[in-house]
């Protein structure tokens, strides 16, 4: 039997039989259908309850066999099911402290001071100009063309600046 038909009824008997760590693993890496490609510990687990239920090829066991065997892999899988859990929970925590441990401010903070300042230009040439101009039926010019291009460059350089160096070694590259 496949592992995608295989997920869902042993979800379904994890839970009725009370197996909350297979149940949280198979709903967190599978989703709640338990659809889609399994991880490689959901994949354990599955072919250790199949390997206790004693069945083979196609053939389910019954459930009362599955029951024992989900019960079973719960208590023999558990330190590695825990060990997997602390493990990721390790890898965030580093993850949020490599965030962290930022240099200088000024190494960072040009990038989204940079939007602040689009997003108030954009609020400025899109809304508050019209708007006085409307109040006191003045003539305040708007200058989109400029803000457009403006934005633009800040996008080419923020977003696409390592793209097109990548591209320009390469290129240098293949001319030498």
């Amino acid at each position: 039997m496949s592992a995608a038909i295989a997920l869902p009824i042993v979800l379904d008997v994890a839970k009725r039989v009370g197996a909350p760590l297979i149940v949280d693993l198979l709903k967190r890496h599978l989703g709640e259908k338990a659809g889609g490609i399994a991880g490689t510990l959901a994949e354990q687990v599955i072919d250790t309850i199949r390997d206790k239920t004693g069945a083979a090829g196609a053939d389910w066991a019954t459930p009362e066999q599955l029951e024992s065997a989900i019960l079973a892999t719960e208590t023999e899988m558990q330190p590695e099911l825990m060990q997997a859990y602390v493990d990721a929970h390790a890898h965030a925590v580093r993850l949020q402290l490599a965030e962290m441990d930022r240099e200088a401010t000024w190494t960072w903070a040009w990038r989204p001071a940079t939007m602040w300042l689009l997003a108030v230009f954009w609020l400025w040439s899109l809304m508050v100009v019209p708007l006085v101009n409307a109040a006191l039926r003045a003539s305040i010019p708007v200058y989109l063309e400029q803000l457009i291009w403006l934005t633009t460059t800040y996008m080419a350089l923020y977003m696409g600046g390592h793209t097109i160096k990548a591209g320009l070694e390469q290129w240098r590259g293949q001319r030498a």
